[in-house]
């Protein structure tokens, strides 16, 4: 079944394709495993959707901020493969805190803040895509309330509009 959220990852794998850059497809079993390590948090779709587009470390960017003199305001992000996933989730803060508020990683912070991307996996099949802050708190309450910056409305949108591809 496609998606509206395949549909739009299909569009950002083809793009980045014809620049020269390529992700890979996750493995089931890996990921069914990890779902499974993971307290079943991980959603059909996105399971669905990391094996069969090739999403997994497809590096590129988003404007997050206006140009300011010097700094581009471009963020960096590599999209999570299954290990990325699991180190992201179930190792390091804040994923280890927010999991239990249905947040899944799904890209890490390539800028070098440490500031991994998440989408809260129990909002539907289009959710909307965080940035979240490592250094905030270890309480998941504060970090959902306090440390998560909104990069888009759903995933088909930033797959959509957002990406920038280094060249």
């Amino acid at each position: 079944m496609t998606t509206v959220v395949q549909q739009s990852a299909k569009g950002l794998v083809e793009r980045a394709a014809a620049l020269g850059q390529h992700g890979v497809v996750a493995g089931e079993e890996e990921l069914q495993q990890l779902n499974r390590d993971m307290g079943n948090r991980m959603p059909c779709w996105y399971i669905e959707l990391l094996t069969s587009v090739p999403l997994c470390g497809l590096e590129f960017g988003w404007q997050a901020y206006e140009p300011d003199g010097d700094f581009d305001g471009i963020e960096w992000l590599q999209w999570s493969d299954p290990a990325n996933i699991r180190s992201e989730s179930l190792e390091c803060y804040p994923g280890v805190a927010i999991l239990e508020r249905g947040y899944i990683n799904v890209a890490s912070d390539m800028t070098g803040g440490g500031n991994p991307y998440f989408i809260p996996a129990d909002q539907g099949h289009d959710p909307p895509l965080f940035q979240v802050y490592h250094d905030i708190s270890d309480d998941p309450d504060i970090i959902v309330q306090e440390g998560c910056q909104l990069v888009a409305n759903s995933l088909s949108e930033f797959f959509t509009k957002s990406p920038i591809f280094a060249v």
